[in-house]
């Protein structure tokens, strides 16, 4: 599975959802809030967060998990770190491959 599709789960997950429709060629995504984001014409993941990137994206995501994920989440995230790195500072690629790994997208 590409990041990219890994992604679009992640998005899924956290209660994006795909309009699956083409507004005057752009792609649409409505936000769990109700808002919706439109893609570029060529990238219809373009308006999605980037989990694997960015760290404000990490922590909306994070924020989407049950009491009992978030603590399987931290035992992933310390077993993915290494031994001498706390998981405050695991990158965001880390937190969303325990994330991930977590709620069982992969």
């Amino acid at each position: 599975m590409t990041q990219e599709e890994k992604r679009i789960k992640i998005a899924e997950a956290c209660g994006w959802v795909d309009l699956k429709s083409q507004w005057h060629g752009y792609h649409m995504w409505k936000r769990p809030t109700g808002e919706t984001n439109y893609g570029t014409k060529s990238d219809k993941n373009a308006c999605l967060p980037d989990y694997f990137n960015d760290l404000n994206a990490c922590h909306e995501m994070e924020e989407s998990m049950t009491w009992e994920q978030g603590s399987q989440f931290n035992e992933l995230l310390c077993d993915i770190l290494p031994p001498d790195q706390h998981i405050y500072h695991a990158t965001a690629e880390q937190r969303a491959e325990a994330f991930g790994k977590t709620i069982n997208l992969w």
